[in-house]
């Protein structure tokens, strides 16, 4: 049934034994007009994102071996054509890559993907853990909206999905179109249900029928669109409403989301080290839990204009800020001029009360601003990337590190030592010489 596909999602998660994921090579383009749904990571040997991300993909590929999804990885410094093909300009990039070119899977297709044309690839842009891939995944290989219809299936459902989107009604009018039309544009983004009136009302309190909501934070919170009768402006309002609400009031950014979470709004961040985070008590614990508390009280006053999350990653952070941050931190990343802004207070005594007067001169333009996004800021910023990027090469291998650098810097030193220290004497030498000899032939003459 449709709607057994995230309980499917967790029984794939369960399986724990080591499994290695497959490569593909330069013949892929062809394999894949087979048909089917793949899942690959492009990726580079030398990359230390794609390592930490090897495991993880392992895990993945073994949890998937039994669905209908392929799960490969390409080494794109090797097929760089390959690369070219699928528009890949950075590592790792996961994407899941769907073809209906086979008989069957074009029978198949009007029934079960109802997003997808004949040739699609879709990127993965979510935290790179096992559990979100797998769950792109899965809901990329069903259909654009799953239908609820065993009433003992709801509460469970309720239970175990942390942020879905949902219709309550008849599936006909024009809500309902439009409910259609955003979830086939939005389904990489998050899961799209509908579910009768009779068979929900038990559970969650409806007050207007059709009706869509989003059920986040363990409560529902329903979508009030006006002129429910024009479809443009349906749609619209409802596309910028499922934009703003996919993810958690309190949500993890990573390198993967945080530019998508930057087109939406602007970002309040508890900048730590996850790794510290298993310390019950710590103050980087206490940093992350204050901001989230805050979040979830003072929606209703700044959901309008901020998205509020935490980075487990400070090298993240500290590519914003050109610098190494001291942590935990909390940072505000203006999602329009991509400058950033701190509290002026120290970080240990701040509090509700602080955070709140903070944004507020945010919003009030009386504070500060950093960083930016212009051509001198964007210079600055890739010279410290790159020194993060070699520094982070050069601690992994620094065999490596010594070809990619000093390679290039012993032909520039080359170079420069051939153009300034040439003997410009040596020619002028030789003509006199030259002279020298035809005065000698002219005596002997």
């Amino acid at each position: 049934m449709i709607w057994s596909l995230p309980f499917l999602f967790l029984g794939l998660c369960m399986r724990t034994h080591s499994y290695e994921v497959l490569d593909l090579y330069q013949n892929f383009p062809e394999i894949r007009k087979n048909g089917g749904f793949w899942l690959v990571k492009f990726y580079a040997p030398w990359c230390g994102h794609c390592k930490r991300l090897e495991p993880v993909w392992n895990e993945v590929g073994e949890a998937l071996s039994k669905s209908n999804i392929y799960v490969r990885k390409i080494d794109c410094s090797r097929f760089s054509s390959v690369a070219n093909e699928f528009g890949i300009r950075g590592y790792p990039t996961i994407k899941l890559l769907v073809n209906f070119d086979s008989v069957l899977d074009m029978f198949l297709k009007p029934f079960f993907i109802h997003s997808i044309t004949s040739n699609a690839a879709f990127t993965f842009t979510g935290d790179r853990s096992k559990d979100e891939i797998i769950n792109f995944a899965v809901r990329m290989a069903g259909p654009a909206i799953q239908e609820i219809v065993d009433p003992e299936i709801l509460p469970k459902f309720l239970a175990v999905n942390k942020l879905f989107f949902m219709y309550i009604g008849d599936q006909k009018g024009p809500l309902w179109n439009s409910y259609k039309e955003v979830a086939k544009k939005m389904q990489p983004h998050g899961y799209f249900y509908s579910v009768n009136e009779n068979l929900v009302k038990s559970h969650i309190n409806v007050s207007d029928v059709p009706s869509i909501l989003v059920y986040k934070d363990s409560k529902p919170l329903f979508f009030s669109g006006e002129n429910l009768e024009k479809k443009k402006q349906v749609n619209a309002s409802l596309f910028k409403w499922v934009n703003e609400e996919r993810y958690p009031t309190f949500t993890k950014v990573t390198i993967g989301n945080i530019n998508e979470i930057m087109h939406i709004k602007s970002i309040v961040l508890a900048i730590v080290d996850e790794k510290q985070l298993q310390n019950i008590g710590s103050e980087m614990e206490g940093i992350k839990n204050l901001l989230e508390d805050f979040a979830k009280e003072f929606r209703n006053k700044y959901h309008k204009y901020y998205q509020f999350g935490w980075i487990g990653s400070p090298d993240l952070a500290n590519s914003i800020a050109m610098q190494t941050l001291p942590l935990p931190y909390i940072m505000v990343l203006n999602s329009s001029t991509y400058e950033y802004y701190v509290p002026e207070e120290d970080i240990s005594d701040i509090d509700s009360r602080k955070i709140d007067a903070f944004l507020e001169k945010i919003l009030s333009h009386s504070i500060p601003s950093y960083g930016g996004n212009s051509f001198f800021t964007r210079i600055r910023r890739g010279i410290f990337d790159a020194y993060v990027a070699f520094s982070e090469i050069w601690s992994t291998n620094p065999i490596l590190g010594m070809v990619l650098f000093g390679l290039p810097m012993t032909v520039l030193s080359f170079v420069i030592y051939t153009i300034c220290c040439v003997d410009f004497d040596a020619g002028e030498q030789e003509e006199e010489e030259d002279d020298d000899d035809e005065d000698d032939h002219d005596k002997k003459d």
